[in-house]
C-alpha cells in the first residue's frame, strides 16, 4: 500500500477549502464570507509552502481566481492588475486542462480543438 503524501491534512480539509474558495463567486455573500475567503486563501498559501510552491491544477486555477476576486472585492488591487490576474488564471485553467488531454493522446492535438471537445467556447481561448 503506498500513502500518497498532500499538503492538506484530511479530506474534509481538502472540501472546506474548496467550498470557501467557490464562494468568492457569489456577490451576495462575499462581505459576511470574508473571513472563510481569506482563511481558505491563507491555507491554499501554507499548502503552496508544504508542497514546493505546486498545487494540483485545479486548487491552483481555483486559488488564483478566488484571489483576483478577492483583491478586486476589498479593493487591494487596482482593475487592471485584477483584469490581468483573471486573465491570467483563466488561460493557466484552460492551458493545463488541455493538458491532461493531451498527455492521454498519441498525437499532439492544439489547445482549440481540445477545449472544443471539453465544451469550452472558442472566444475563451483564443
Amino acid at each position: 500500500l503506498e500513502v500518497k503524501r498532500t499538503p492538506w491534512r484530511n479530506s474534509f480539509e481538502l472540501e472546506r477549502v474548496g467550498f470557501q474558495l467557490c464562494s468568492v463567486c457569489d456577490d451576495d455573500s462575499l462581505g459576511s464570507e470574508l473571513q472563510d475567503i481569506e482563511e481558505a486563501l491563507t491555507t491554499c498559501q501554507i499548502w503552496k509552502a508544504r508542497n514546493n510552491q505546486r498545487l494540483p491544477h485545479a486548487i491552483d486555477t481555483s486559488y488564483s481566481l478566488a484571489l483576483a476576486f478577492y483583491n478586486d472585492y476589498t479593493g487591494q488591487s487596482s482593475k487592471e492588475d485584477v483584469r490581468v490576474t483573471l486573465a491570467m488564471a483563466i488561460l493557466r485553467g484552460i492551458n493545463g486542462l488541455a493538458d491532461i488531454l493531451q498527455n492521454v493522446r498519441r498525437e499532439a492535438y492544439s489547445v482549440m480543438l481540445l477545449c472544443d471537445q471539453m465544451g469550452i467556447p472558442s472566444w475563451l481561448v483564443e
